[in-house]
């Protein structure tokens, strides 16, 4: 995993590095239509880690300008409402830099919001609709090919029926689908190898990760 963050000078020349070898690379995520749906996205995980993370990744070139961020939760917000929520989070973050914080004006209308179920397939099959709606709308290289990530900021116990929802209603049938679920994973051995197990009967291995609260840069370029 590779996750660098921080404002010193040899840490930025990697950062420049890494984003100029993903600009030659292109890889499809890249050049296709995008979608990161952050479940949970008005706790407190998302707003001081995830949401961040997802600015650094967007502010040093390893998430493409086209992408688009929905925050899906149960709280009634709108895409306009849920802006103004996250902004004072970004500016206060102490896990981005200055350059991140600078991308934060063109940051903020990649996002969206929506207002669902974890448990529901129905939600997840409206959330489904409106995804495709705003990919169509982006400008993406290649608009043939659609990619959708999930990223479970949510409780363990709340995976499996998540998991299920979008198993059935929300895949991409284009591009790849993934899911990032945050740890903790269960909470003894017994509970996560269960989880575990039940997990990868709805999605394969390659297409799910357990990841930690701050992004690491390898999963996007996977």
């Amino acid at each position: 995993m590779f996750c660098c963050k921080g404002g010193g000078s040899q840490k930025e020349q990697v950062e420049d590095v890494e984003a100029e070898a993903l600009e030659a690379t292109k890889f499809p995520y890249q050049l296709g239509q995008l979608s990161v749906t952050i479940l949970g996205a008005t706790g407190d995980l998302a707003k001081k880690e995830t949401y961040p993370a997802l600015l650094d990744l967007c502010a040093n070139g390893f998430l493409p300008a086209h992408a688009v961020i929905v925050g899906f939760g149960r709280s009634d917000q709108t895409s306009e409402g849920f802006r103004d929520y996250i902004k004072p989070c970004l500016e206060q973050a102490i896990t981005i830099n200055d350059k991140a914080k600078a991308h934060i004006p063109s940051f903020l209308p990649m996002l969206y919001y929506f207002k669902g179920s974890y448990s529901s397939s129905g939600d997840f099959a409206k959330l489904a609709e409106m995804l495709a709606e705003l990919e169509k709308k982006t400008k993406a290289p290649n608009a043939k090919e659609t990619h959708r990530m999930f990223y479970f900021a949510i409780p363990p116990a709340a995976f499996l029926s998540a998991a299920k929802s979008i198993k059935e209603s929300a895949c991409s049938s284009t591009g790849f689908t993934r899911l990032i679920v945050e740890k903790p994973f269960g909470h003894d051995l017994a509970s996560a190898g269960s989880l575990s197990s039940e997990l990868g009967k709805l999605f394969p291995e390659e297409r799910s990760f357990a990841w930690t609260t701050s992004w690491g840069r390898k999963f996007c370029r996977t």
